[in-house]
């Protein structure tokens, strides 16, 4: 199924969780508009998704740990540094936030997987509705080279 929504639709008022979570698209229009509302909220983390960050989608909780603040994380798929494995699978939700994030068009299939390279941390995540893959610590060397040569050679090892 190909999802492709424009940037300037207005966001659904909608806040039926069937609606909005559990049909055909598997809340990835949601997502997307999640991401542009965030993109209101968190100019920031707006401002470096736009610059190739593939950041972690994360928000204060208001609550502290050992005097410090604590954050929940939507959507695998974001790294603030980089990780041991420099090649991880992440979220295609991730993927559809962080599209809104940046105020691009929604456009995913979800039969596909869409592989990026963090400007920051020169980590390859590839973005999938697969969630055996994304909950895996990592991709093995042997399935890389499904995404291409340019993908491989952008990853700083």
């Amino acid at each position: 199924m190909i999802l492709q929504v424009a940037i300037e639709t207005p966001i659904r008022k909608n806040t039926n969780p069937n609606e909005l979570w559990r049909q055909e698209d598997k809340g990835i229009i949601k997502t997307w508009e999640l991401g542009r509302e965030w993109s209101v909220s968190y100019p920031d983390m707006s401002i470096s998704a736009k610059k190739g960050v593939l950041l972690e989608l994360k928000r204060e909780t208001g609550d502290t740990i050992n005097g410090k603040p604590s954050y929940v994380r939507l959507f695998k798929g974001g790294f603030d540094k980089k990780q041991k494995e420099i090649f991880r699978f992440g979220s295609l939700h991730y993927y559809a936030m962080w599209l809104g994030l940046r105020g691009d068009d929604l456009d995913i299939d979800l039969e596909k997987e869409y592989p990026l390279v963090c400007s920051k941390t020169n980590m390859g995540v590839v973005y999938t509705l697969d969630s055996q893959k994304y909950l895996t610590t990592k991709i093995n060397s042997n399935e890389l080279h499904q995404y291409g040569s340019t993908f491989i050679s952008s990853v700083s090892g």
